[in-house]
């Protein structure tokens, strides 16, 4: 799924369903940002995400839940 431009009718359900954005409710703090520490583990970064709406909507979920994380 990185590695893939979504097919449009597609894209709703990755950004809605895999990676809502109220992801982050479903995990302790204490662990971390968990959705950065599993794409980092799966493909390094965001980056290298090939689908521009994908990569656009898990930088802003990785970067709304660093914001908010207490331990910064």
């Amino acid at each position: 799924m990185f590695s893939q431009i979504i097919p449009s009718e597609f894209v709703g359900w990755v950004t809605d369903e895999l990676f809502p954005v109220g992801w982050a409710d479903n995990f302790d703090e204490s662990e971390g940002n968990t959705l950065q520490d599993f794409i980092e583990a799966e493909i390094g970064s965001v980056d290298p995400v090939m689908d521009p709406v994908v990569r656009t909507h898990l930088k802003r979920l990785i970067e709304a839940y660093s914001s908010n994380d207490p331990k910064e």
